[in-house]
């Protein structure tokens, strides 16, 4: 039986570039429904390409229901800069099915934001900073043509003294089929939709492929096709590395290429530009796709202790790679014994440490990951003491 995601919640906490001693940020969540037991649910971000206008799917993380309502929640606790989209799509890994001749697709549902969350000032009294908007890719790369070929770029005037950078111009290969002029209130510089939207016969259709996560020193392949392969008898491929630090592609004039990820200290990128052309038809079109590597990102997102019980502590930190385990060390002032956390149902690469009768770590805590990413942290969580200003009154 395919599952039906009948409801999706989406808030979105904003993480900007403002520090922590100042203000606190809320967590982002995804909260739904499901209607059939088993399985889980996966939750991706909406991207849309500025110059074709495709959306895109980019994994944000997954959920399990639970109890017998089959409700499922997914938070977010990071602290660092991530990109947020319009809309956010929850898909049950027991299978999408048309219903209702296609109009409905049960096992999936969309939703806009339902709250955007910016930072708050923890200090009364205090200036607060600029709304930071930079993170919002719809806003700062546009959304591509419309049905009508009109092509909707960045916002503009920016509502900062400075914008961020301009977004890859959008390539015109071949002229476009309708003779009607682009609209002169086009806010990017674009002159008319790219030969992808135009779906001339003569032209190859592009696709370098999903985009990839693979671990440093490991290989990347990059598959290459024409989604219109079958009307052409010449093909030719060839791949160029636009961004990243740089490495040898091996097969870069063939349809499947290939490189080692370099071993690396830090979440790297690298993005590839496959150009596919037809020397007897005098065409070619582009397509790009983006290998980011699985650098394990330690984070901890929630670090407390309490004079309770003879002593309360709990933390809650979160890998970028969900199969890598985590490790605890409380730091007095060198680094103690090294002490398992415990994953978190639901939440892949999130784990959690609570004991009692332990005294507070004079160094803060230390988390390390089987993956060799690490981090540290010296004071406890901004949300406790909101929470005991919100109860007991005090600043």
């Amino acid at each position: 039986m395919t599952d039906t995601d009948h409801f999706l919640l989406a808030l979105i906490g904003v993480i900007d570039r403002q520090s922590t001693n100042v203000v606190e940020f809320a967590d982002s969540r995804m909260i739904g429904y499901t209607s059939t037991p088993g399985g889980s649910v996966l939750l991706t971000r909406s991207e849309i390409d500025p110059c074709t206008g495709k959306v895109v799917d980019q994994d944000i993380g997954s959920a399990s229901p639970q109890g017998a309502r089959l409700k499922w929640e997914w938070r977010s606790e990071s602290t660092t800069l991530i990109k947020y989209a319009r809309e956010y799509k929850a898909t049950s890994s027991n299978g999408v099915k048309e219903t209702n001749g296609g109009q409905i697709l049960a096992g999936q549902y969309i939703a806009p934001v339902a709250e955007w969350i910016f930072p708050e000032i923890t200090a009364p009294g205090t200036q607060p900073a600029k709304l930071d908007f930079t993170q919002m890719t719809w806003l700062t790369n546009g959304l591509g043509p419309d049905a009508n070929g009109k092509v909707w770029g960045p916002i503009f005037p920016w509502p900062d003294a400075s914008s961020p950078a301009a977004p890859k111009a959008c390539e015109v290969t071949t002229p476009t089929t309708s003779s009607t002029p682009a609209s002169s209130d086009a806010t990017t510089p674009t002159s008319a939709a790219p030969s992808s939207v135009t779906a001339d016969p003569t032209v190859p259709t592009a696709n370098a492929g999903k985009d990839l996560t693979v671990k440093p020193s490991a290989v990347a392949t990059l598959v290459g096709t024409a989604d219109n392969a079958g009307s052409f008898t010449d093909l030719t491929y060839s791949w160029a590395q636009v961004a990243g630090p740089s490495v040898t592609l091996t097969g870069a004039t063939a349809a499947t290429a290939k490189f080692t990820v370099p071993s690396a200290t830090s979440a790297v990128s690298y993005s590839f530009e496959l150009t596919v052309a037809s020397k007897s038809k005098g065409t070619q079109s582009k397509d790009t796709v983006v290998v980011d590597n699985s650098y394990d990102t330690v984070t901890i997102t929630a670090y407390t202790w309490t004079n309770t019980q003879s002593g309360t502590i709990s933390v809650t930190a979160q890998t970028t790679n969900s199969t890598n385990k985590l490790t605890l060390q409380l730091m007095n002032p060198t680094a103690g014994a090294i002490l398992n956390m415990v994953p978190v149902s639901g939440s892949p690469g999130k784990f959690t440490y609570n004991a009692r009768s332990t005294k507070q770590p004079s160094q803060g805590v230390k988390v390390t990951s089987s993956g060799g990413g690490s981090s540290s942290r010296t004071t406890i969580s901004q949300k406790l003491k909101r929470w005991h200003a919100r109860f007991f009154g005090t600043a």
